[in-house]
């Protein structure tokens, strides 16, 4: 098992980035990806967002709100193939941080599983946040 592979990209303003790849075990994984342009974000999510994920997602938003703060944040979960409540939690810790930052966010491309965890859970204000 991988877990917090760290690396770094450029985002057109001279700061860099931090990608991170959040834990690889055999064939899954959970990975984030920053994209930055003058404050607007695009990060997109991949693989199973759960337990062994912990607080890894929340610490990755945070280095990347350090380097290149953000005033919008769009969040792609299309490529996020499973959620359990630890990994809802680390999402919701993330979009604290975002809402720290006074950064405001939009989930896109949920899938029907996350959408109904969501919903499930009371947290429908993520879904026209």
């Amino acid at each position: 098992m991988t877990s917090g592979a760290h690396g770094f990209v450029g985002d057109g303003a001279g700061n860099e980035v931090p990608v991170t790849m959040l834990r690889t075990l055999d064939a899954t994984s959970c990975a984030v990806w920053f994209e930055a342009d003058a404050g607007q974000w695009k990060v997109a999510l991949g693989g199973e967002l759960d337990g062994l994920v912990g607080d890894d997602l929340a610490r990755a938003v945070r280095a990347a709100i350090a380097v290149v703060p953000p005033t919008h944040v769009r969040i792609d979960v299309a490529d996020v193939t499973f959620v359990d409540s630890a990994g809802l939690r680390s999402l919701l810790s993330a979009l604290a941080a975002l809402q720290g930052a006074h950064a405001s966010f939009e989930i896109e491309r949920m899938r029907p599983a996350l959408r109904r965890l969501i919903t499930l859970n009371g947290l429908e204000e993520l879904l026209s946040s």
